[in-house]
C-alpha cells in the first residue's frame, strides 16, 4: 500500500529541513574564529661571549653568553641576574634557578594548564634555543620553546638607576595548534635572596605591605599569590575561605643585609598576579616575581561533590591580548637595602611620575586606634572571675600622639576603642557610664582631650565594642 503525501506536508518537511540546516550553520559559525596568524619562526641571532650592553657611572648591564643570562652590576660589586647567578658561578644551579622566565600553556586537546620547564641551560636545540638582538641601552632576548612552538621576546634596558624589562605580547609567536600561551612570568629569579643571608626578606604588597622571612623553618616553603588590584569581578572563581588582603600597589621586592631590589609594574599591572616563594629549602633561595596573563580566561565548575570539593575547567580567549607588560627594577645598596628603603624609593618614584604630591593638610590621612582594655581571668581563692586589664592608658595614648607629632610633623585621626567598664568584649555594647581606674585618673583623660582640642585633632570614642 502506498502512502500519498500532500503538497502541504512536503512544504512542512522542507521547512523543517531548512530550519535544521540553518541551526547547524549557526552553531558552526559560532565556533569559527578569526585567528590572527602568529607564525613560529626563528628571530634574532646567537651572541657569543659576554657583552656589556649599557653602562653609566653606577651600573653595567651585561649579557653572559655562557650562563645565557642578564647581569646587572653595581660599581660597589653587588649584582643581580635573571637566573640565580651566584649558584651558577658555584656550579650548583638547579633547573628553576636557571630559568629566566616561567610560562603557562593550555593543551588544546585536554584543556589542561601546565608550566613547562624553561631552564636556559636545557634549551639546547631539541628543547629550544635563545636568540638575541642588541637594542638601545640593552638587549632583546627571544626564548624559543620547540615542543610548544612558542617564542617569547623579552627586552632588558638600563635606564639611569634601574632596569626596565618589557614583554610586548604583540610580538609573541606561537603555532597554536596543540598549545596556547596563557601566562608569562618575567624574571622569576631577579628579586631573590639566599635563605641563609642575614636579614633576608621578601616584600609583597598585600594590604599595606608585608614581609616574608627567607629563613628556613620546619614549616617548609611559604607561598603567596595575589592578583594586583584584586580579583577580576567579572570572572567566576571557586569560593575561597582565605581572608586575604587585596593588593593595591603594583610593587614587590627582596632584600638582605646591604643589598636589595624594588620592582614596580609600570604597565598593565591589572593583568598580573604577584607570586612569592619564601624559604624554599630545595633551591636555598626565596623569590618574588610578577605573572602576566597574556590571554583572558574564565573558570567553570563542572562537577560538585559538596563541602567545597569540585572540579573546575578553564577556558581562554582565542587571541593573545596584545598588551605591553613592563617592570622596572630599582637596586638598593647599603643602608637603603631594607623595608624603609623600599618605601622611600617607591615614594620618590611616585613623586617623579606625578602620582604623589605633598599634602598641605595639617593632619595626615592616616588613623590610629588605641585599644583600651580587655577582660582577663583572675582567681580568688580558686574561684575564677573576670577583670578588665588595661592595654593602653590615657597617658600612654597622649604620649604616643606626641611622639607621632614629633616624628611626622602631622597627627592622625584617633579612635579610642574599648575604653569602657566592659573593655573589649566581642558583640557587646560599651557601658559608657564610667571609665575604670585601670585607664588612668580623670585628669589623665582631661589632659588627653585638651591635647586633642589644642591640636585640632579629631578624637572618636567608639560606643560599640567589636
Amino acid at each position: 500500500m502506498q502512502m500519498k503525501i500532500s503538497k502541504k506536508q512536503i512544504l512542512r518537511v522542507s521547512a523543517f529541513v531548512m530550519a535544521l540546516c540553518l541551526m547547524v550553520l549557526s552553531f558552526t559559525a559560532c565556533g569559527k574564529t578569526n585567528t590572527v596568524a602568529r607564525p613560529y619562526k626563528s628571530y634574532g641571532e646567537a651572541i657569543e661571549g659576554s657583552t656589556v650592553l649599557a653602562s653609566n657611572s653606577d651600573y653595567k648591564l651585561e649579557w653572559d653568553s655562557q650562563a645565557r643570562a642578564i647581569v646587572l652590576k653595581h660599581k660597589d660589586g653587588a649584582y643581580w641576574s635573571d637566573i640565580l647567578y651566584e649558584a651558577f658561578l658555584a656550579n650548583d644551579i638547579g633547573t628553576n634557578g636557571s630559568s629566566p622566565i616561567y610560562f603557562t600553556v593550555l593543551d588544546t586537546k585536554t584543556l589542561n594548564w601546565s608550566t613547562p620547564v624553561s631552564s636556559a641551560s636545557q634549551m639546547d636545540g631539541e628543547n629550544g634555543y635563545i636568540n638575541c638582538k642588541i637594542i638601545d641601552n640593552g638587549i632583546r632576548v627571544c626564548y624559543f620553546f620547540e615542543r610548544y612552538k612558542i617564542m617569547i621576546p623579552v627586552e632588558y634596558q638600563l635606564v639611569d638607576d634601574h632596569v626596565t624589562v618589557t614583554v610586548d605580547s604583540r610580538n609573541i609567536m606561537e603555532d597554536g595548534t596543540d598549545y596556547k600561551l596563557v601566562t608569562v612570568s618575567v624574571n622569576p629569579n631577579f628579586c631573590s635572596v639566599g635563605n641563609t643571608e642575614k636579614n633576608a626578606n621578601l616584600f609583597v604588597p598585600t594590604g599595606t605591605g608585608a614581609l616574608m622571612s627567607a629563613k628556613e623553618t620546619a614549616m617548609g616553603t611559604q607561598s603567596y599569590e595575589g592578583p594586583v588590584y584584586g580579583a577580576d569581578p567579572t570572572s567566576r572563581v571557586p569560593i575561597s575561605r582565605n581572608d586575604n588582603e587585596e593588593i593595591r600597589m603594583p610593587v614587590f621586592g627582596a632584600y638582605s643585609e646591604g643589598k636589595g631590589l624594588l620592582a614596580v609594574i609600570e604597565s598593565n599591572a591589572g593583568a598580573a598576579t604577584i607570586k612569592a616563594e619564601a624559604a624554599n629549602h630545595r633551591t636555598g633561595y626565596s623569590i618574588v616575581y610578577p605573572n602576566f596573563y597574556v590571554r583572558g580566561y574564565d573558570s567553570f565548575m563542572y562537577e560538585y561533590y559538596g563541602q567545597d570539593v569540585f572540579k573546575v575547567s578553564k577556558r581562554v580567549n582565542d587571541e593573545i591580548s596584545g598588551h605591553v607588560f613592563s617592570v622596572s627594577y630599582y637596586p638598593l645598596v647599603g643602608e637603603d637595602a631594607d623595608y624603609n628603603g623600599m618605601a622611600k624609593k617607591y615614594q620618590s618614584y611616585l613623586i617623579e611620575k606625578g602620582q604623589l604630591k605633598k599634602s598641605e593638610a595639617k593632619q595626615s590621612p592616616y588613623s590610629v586606634t588605641f585599644l583600651g582594655g580587655t577582660n582577663v581571668t583572675k582567681s580568688f581563692f580558686g574561684i575564677p572571675y573576670q577583670k578588665v586589664a588595661s592595654l593602653t592608658t590615657f597617658s600612654e595614648a597622649k604620649a604616643m600622639l606626641e611622639k607621632l607629632k614629633a616624628d611626622n610633623g602631622v597627627l592622625p585621626q584617633v579612635r579610642l576603642l574599648g575604653y569602657s567598664d566592659n573593655g573589649l568584649r566581642p558583640g557587646s555594647i560599651a557601658g559608657g557610664k564610667k571609665y575604670l581606674s585601670v585607664y588612668g585618673k580623670k585628669k589623665d583623660l582631661t589632659s588627653l582631650i585638651d591635647y586633642c582640642k589644642d591640636t585640632n585633632l579629631f578624637l572618636d570614642f567608639d560606643v560599640v565594642n567589636y
